[in-house]
């Protein structure tokens, strides 16, 4: 045995970054059909519309939470005026904690913790994409956590009608679902839009 193994750089792995939880890769192979869904429900965001809402589910470790981070990436690269939100609602599985995530990446500073209701926290993340002119996309990654805790409706319900109570917001939803065991079910309200 050596002795500075640390030191030691011999690999059977051409690229060892590959095996980097957060490693995306460059190209994507076969999962052309599910890009081309995801920028085709994403298109209208670039052009400064309310983006196509969608549902992507599937086994977990398949390659969806990836495809997402994909799409967006290209997004990114086009245009500054879609604001790209990912959330993982495994971590982030209140309302509050939601909104909260989706303040930090709109304002890049935590809201107050405490003291200030969802309600007016939404409605400072609604008014700054009216006054900036943007839309915004959130993807919800593990959406089914959201459903455990019993959030998944009313914040679903919220950012999908939004526009109703403040007219020119753009928001749409990506929901990522992974536990295809379980059926799960909007709220009549939400599922119109969704």
């Amino acid at each position: 045995m050596k002795n500075n193994m640390l030191l030691w750089d011999e690999t059977i792995f051409r690229d060892p970054i590959v095996l980097e939880l957060d490693y995306l890769p460059e190209q994507f192979m076969h999962r052309d059909s599910q890009l081309q869904s995801l920028i085709y429900s994403l298109k209208p965001a670039v052009k400064g519309m309310r983006p196509i809402n969608c549902l992507v589910y599937g086994p977990p470790g398949t390659g969806k939470t990836s495809a997402v981070l994909k799409v967006f990436e290209e997004i990114e690269a086009h245009t500054s005026n879609v604001v790209l939100v990912k959330i993982n609602c495994q971590m982030d599985s209140t309302r509050f904690a939601v909104v909260s995530r989706i303040y930090r990446k709109l304002f890049n500073i935590d809201p107050p913790s405490s003291g200030v209701a969802f309600r007016k926290l939404f409605e400072k993340i609604v008014l700054k994409l009216i006054e900036k002119d943007r839309v915004m996309v959130v993807c919800l990654d593990d959406i089914n956590y959201l459903f455990h805790g019993g959030h998944a409706d009313e914040i679903m319900y919220s950012i999908l009608r939004a526009h109703e109570q403040y007219p020119g917001v753009k928001m749409g939803v990506i929901a990522i679902v992974s536990d295809t065991g379980k059926l799960y079910r909007f709220d009549p309200k939400v599922s119109s839009v969704f």
